[in-house]
């Protein structure tokens, strides 16, 4: 069973917050990975 959003994306993970949501911006390379590559992904 493959779960899907409300656009019939898959969900292929999930955030877990440990701590509570108000103190969270989900601006950490944890939650927000936008300009982390790994090494085969840089285009040169």
């Amino acid at each position: 069973m493959v779960l899907v959003d409300r656009f019939g994306r898959p969900i292929v993970g999930a955030r877990i917050s440990l701590n509570s949501s108000f103190h969270c911006n989900f601006k950490c390379i944890f939650c927000h990975r936008e300009g982390i590559f790994k090494g085969s992904q840089i285009m040169t």
